[in-house]
């Protein structure tokens, strides 16, 4: 049998180094956000309140029904604005008119859903989606390219490149599910966005991330991963500074 190669593309992290071995040194990760505006607060929780009541609308009028099962991709929209608030993970006052946006897109979906027309799951472009894990039941955000040419009834096959994220210091659910571009050719590629990804051994050091997180890798996933690597690292490499292969 030939063995399954899968491509991945990496985001890099950030280390203190000998200061990450000293406790009483340790900072914060992720570091505390910024003051927000109890004014602003207080729109952000009323607009929580609001999207979390039509998600329990949603819930019950479509409990099943296959529709039901888009549900996901309306929560990661309320998820990533209550953990930012909750968490005080708002890490710039630019990223709460943000969650004032993630809000009203979360509110839209679900009304879509609810009218029985959700529009995004046939979308081209940056489509933002949900998901239920397995290990614990929490909702899960990822992001998807779709290709312009993309139909819901085509034939053609086309490629899909994931794109597993490092951990940033900032990178919170709340500025990952704000959309960002395609770094590599939105005509022709599918490019899934994954959530935080770390190797188990890894994450006890930031030290220990940086070499391993190039722009991309080759893992041959036939070779079974462990705790600290994903499977077989056939190669792996660096982006220029146009998103193409050296």
């Amino acid at each position: 049998m030939r063995p399954l190669i899968a491509f991945v593309v990496l985001v890099g992290a950030v280390r203190d180094g000998e200061r990450d071995n000293q406790p009483d040194n340790v900072r914060p990760i992720p570091p505390p956000g910024v003051a927000v505006p109890e004014a602003d607060r207080a729109e952000l929780l009323k607009g929580l309140e609001e999207l979390g009541r039509e998600i329990e609308t949603v819930r019950t009028e479509l409990r099943g029904k296959p529709a039901l099962d888009l549900l996901p991709d309306v929560q990661v929209y309320h998820k990533a604005v209550q953990y930012a608030v909750q968490y005080n993970e708002i890490f710039n006052l630019r990223e709460i008119p943000v969650a004032r946006s993630l809000l009203k897109q979360g509110l839209d979906r679900a009304r879509q859903l609810r009218d029985g027309k959700p529009a995004w799951p046939a979308a081209p472009g940056l489509v933002v989606r949900g998901y239920v894990s397995r290990i614990d039941g929490s909702i899960q955000p990822y992001g998807l390219v779709v290709p312009a040419s993309w139909r819901p009834d085509t034939s053609h096959r086309y490629r899909v490149d994931c794109w597993f994220h490092g951990r940033g210091e900032t990178l919170s659910e709340l500025n990952f599910v704000d959309p960002y571009p395609n770094p590599l050719n939105p005509k022709r590629y599918v490019v899934l966005n994954s959530g935080f990804t770390f190797r188990d051994y890894d994450y006890l050091n930031n030290a220990r991330q940086v070499p391993k997180l190039p722009d991309w890798a080759v893992a041959d996933v036939a070779t079974p991963p462990d705790s600290r690597w994903p499977g077989k690292v056939v190669a792996a490499d660096f982006f220029d500074e146009e998103w193409k292969l050296k």
